[in-house]
């Protein structure tokens, strides 16, 4: 039932993103010589004194802007969340034995850190990372039980997957829903994670113990492209799922699905209404003639355009024009 739900969620992020993703490429394809040029030529009653191109422009750097930000800001925390890791050693004593008795020794490695973390982290070559303030509070069971619960986020590259999916939450800002699923998607990778620590050896107990003790002290946040063991919004979800089998019920808010809404009606809007525009350099001029009709109206007043600059009377509609 958990593979199934986590396939399921898996399915819809990916088409979701994909479907914005063409429907945006669809929009700025269709509108984007409304940016680059200064004069516009409106070949019906549409809109006649409203400068639009500056405008909308602008409107369309700060969207540029502000994705191109988040991204930035998602490489920086990557690489800082990746400075911790650099300075990991070959794991000995009791960590060294139990990664050895799981076949699993060239991928842990211990880090110095007070907190108590465990995550498998890296993109090319992930590996298992332990602090030295994790195996301060935990014995050898749970110790074993956390290392096969990364062991299972190791072989299923689930860092990889949740990299991807920060990246997509970065570009596409104004859809919050993404918020939701990804967190959905993050508790379902935990709790397959879990069964799958919890099959391996025959009882809960450890993984229980173990997660209750992260509660107790200081539960980690989610790093970029990583899966932790302690994340402090899945730890309530899964203990409930051990100790009473209770099944996870995922959901979004009503504020992400609204927002999100929205903004997809709007770019439907874009897509749909049949605006046609045509490039011309005919006399001296770099504009465009845009028409809201089909391609007749636009190449009719683009073969009229000289007894526009003359202005005299043309067997067209109306024809205005838009500069700045």
């Amino acid at each position: 039932m958990i593979m199934t739900k986590h396939r399921l969620f898996l399915i819809i992020l990916g088409v979701i993103s994909i479907g914005i993703i063409i429907l945006l490429v669809s929009v700025c394809q269709k509108y984007l010589p409304f940016f680059l040029h200064s004069t516009i030529y409106y070949c019906q009653n549409v809109i006649r004194t409203v400068s639009v191109s500056k405008p909308l422009f602008l409107g369309f750097l700060a969207v540029l802007g502000l994705i191109g930000f988040r991204l930035f800001a998602l490489v920086l925390q990557l690489q800082k969340e990746g400075k911790q890791f650099q300075q990991a050693i070959i794991p000995y004593g009791n960590l060294k034995e139990t990664a050895r008795k799981l076949a699993i020794i060239d991928q842990v490695r211990m880090i110095k850190n007070q907190k108590p973390l465990a995550v498998c982290f890296g993109i090319f070559r992930p590996k298992i990372y332990i602090s030295s303030g994790l195996l301060k509070i935990i014995n050898t069971g749970e110790l074993r039980a956390i290392l096969i619960h990364e062991k299972y986020h190791l072989d299923h590259r689930d860092n990889l997957t949740m990299l991807a999916a920060s990246v997509v939450q970065n570009l596409l800002p104004f859809f919050p829903i993404f918020k939701d699923l990804i967190k959905h998607y993050r508790i379902q990778r935990e709790l397959e994670a879990d069964t799958y620590a919890v099959t391996d050896h025959n009882e809960n107990k450890h993984l229980i113990s173990a997660l209750e003790k992260l509660i107790r002290n200081e539960p980690q946040y989610a790093f970029i492209g990583s899966s932790g063991l302690g994340v402090f919004d899945t730890l309530e979800t899964r203990i409930n799922y051990l100790v009473y089998k209770k099944e996870y019920r995922p959901g979004v808010t009503f504020i992400n699905t609204a927002v999100s809404g929205i903004f997809l009606s709007l770019l439907l809007i874009l897509s749909l209404v049949p605006v046609q525009a045509t490039e011309f350099h005919d006399f001296g001029n770099d504009a465009i003639m845009t028409c809201v009709s089909k391609n007749k109206c636009a190449s009719f007043c683009k073969d009229n355009i000289g007894d526009v600059f003359q202005m005299t009377p043309i067997k067209s509609p109306s024809i205005s024009e838009i500069s700045y």
